[in-house]
């Protein structure tokens, strides 16, 4: 078996749901009997998993390859420091060449999405719409959802590719706490936008002028720290939900996010693969873990709306799968006055004339 054609598994971060983890990685031995799944690694820290004797058994039981390191400081309340350091680490120990699963403990992915994703994964990962530009990625990235109001607003708690590739998604840059101040999904949208930013710039537009929806939000956040939660009672819910659907409906009105949003939706299309919704509960995680309001695949314009956002987190709309996005780039959605506008970007940044 070639190189390329290795698939290494690699289990990021704390030690979370510890029975949950055991039967991922029971399913995981069970394909790395079956030759399709090589090394299986877990990047934690120094002292997580003698936590747990039973667990820390399991594994070397089981010979999965344990990588300890010092834990940095948090900082900010996002541990984005930590999110990027255990993928960094843990890179470090895959084959060269490998194809690999990115994970959490927390996290169970269906083992037969798996199976299907790793044999065909040049199927589902071959690059075939490149970027005008030239393309960042050898292979596209699968993810399981992304935000459609947010460029770059992606699931990162489990994502697969190639892995140099997936050197591509930690950085540890500063700026993005001391100069941007993303509002919505910091530490997502500066793992997936990165990549991209030298070759479209455009994108550092959208993050020194787009990205922060006000001091709202903050302001909210710390109130509902101090005060009981304020921030997940359904009125609060409410008024950020409409907030961020008016914030959103503003930004549209401006040439320069239109451009950026139709960058960003090409780019889903042409560098990931979207899927978690074919196979029945595919992903148990959390609010995302399945589908849970289903997009309208043909009229871009009715999922801006408050009724197709995710009920626990209010405001924000998913996607699950790939099909509206094939529609948008091919040019299948209702004309309207909206998508006529969102069309015509799309074609000014696939002629390479958005700077």
């Amino acid at each position: 078996m070639l190189n390329s054609e290795r698939i290494d598994i690699l289990f990021c971060g704390l030690l979370r749901a510890p029975n949950l983890f055991k039967k991922s990685i029971s399913d995981l031995i069970k394909l790395k009997k079956e030759g399709v799944v090589d090394k299986i690694i877990i990047s934690t820290w120094i002292g997580e998993f003698q936590k747990d004797p039973d667990t820390l058994d399991f594994l070397k039981k089981n010979k999965i390859i344990l990588i300890e390191n010092e834990e940095p400081e948090e900082t900010g309340g996002t541990y984005v420091m930590h999110q990027m350091k255990s993928l960094d680490e843990g890179l470090k120990h895959v084959g060269e060449n490998h194809f690999v699963l990115k994970t959490r403990t927390d996290v169970y992915i269906n083992p037969l999405f798996l199976k299907k994703l790793f044999t065909k994964k040049k199927t589902f990962l071959t690059i075939k719409k490149d970027l005008p530009k030239g393309n960042i990625f050898k292979y596209k990235v699968w993810v399981p959802w992304y935000e459609i109001k947010t460029p770059f607003y992606m699931a990162d708690e489990c994502f697969f590719g190639y892995a140099d590739d997936l050197k591509l998604l930690f950085n540890y840059n500063e700026v993005y706490d001391k100069k941007y101040q993303i509002s919505g999904g910091p530490t997502h949208i500066r793992r997936f936008i990165n990549p991209f930013l030298k070759d479209y710039p455009i994108f550092y537009d959208y993050l020194e002028k787009y990205s922060r929806e006000g001091v709202i939000r903050p302001f909210i956040r710390n109130i509902s720290r101090d005060f009981f939660g304020l921030f997940k009672l359904n009125i609060m819910k409410k008024f950020n939900e409409q907030r961020k659907f008016a914030i959103f409906r503003k930004k549209l009105e401006t040439k320069g996010f239109m451009d950026c949003l139709a960058a960003y939706y090409f780019i889903l299309y042409s560098h990931f693969y979207i899927d978690s919704c074919s196979f029945e509960d595919q992903i148990i995680f959390g609010h995302a873990s399945k589908p849970v309001i289903e997009l309208d695949n043909e009229n871009i314009e009715r999922n801006f709306n408050p009724k197709k956002s995710t009920p626990k987190f209010s405001g924000q709309v998913y996607g699950y799968d790939i099909k509206l996005l094939d529609n948008i780039i091919n040019k299948r959605i209702k004309k309207d006055f909206f998508s006529g506008r969102l069309l015509s970007a799309i074609d000014k940044f696939e002629t390479n004339l958005t700077s």
